[in-house]
């Protein structure tokens, strides 16, 4: 859960490998952030989306190092929403979407 995964961060964004693709994502390029769950039939996957200008990246609970990002957008984002992950799955096999973050 401490990994980094696929993930390097900087003061500046963070950089990832999505589909043997690099991406970069500055922190001052977000517009917004939300988490929201798939039904998969017999699991939820919870998802977040970071919006930027050029992109939607989305990152799932199966991506590598994602404990380890969430974590990190409590510390880059500290106005965002603190209780989105209690409200993203409170109820089974609903989309719960939740702003987490919003310039």
């Amino acid at each position: 859960m401490k990994e980094q995964g696929q993930f390097s961060f900087s003061s500046e964004g963070l950089q990832m490998v999505q589909n043997s693709e690099p991406i970069e994502v500055y922190w001052a390029d977000v517009r917004e952030i939300t988490a929201y769950k798939v039904d998969l039939l017999t699991v939820d996957e919870i998802r977040i989306d970071i919006v930027t200008h050029e992109a939607i990246i989305t990152i799932t609970e199966e991506t590598p190092g994602y404990y380890t990002f969430k974590v990190k957008l409590k510390t880059i984002f500290p106005d965002s929403d603190m209780e989105w992950e209690e409200k993203v799955v409170k109820s089974a096999f609903a989309e719960n979407l939740t702003i987490i973050y919003k310039k």
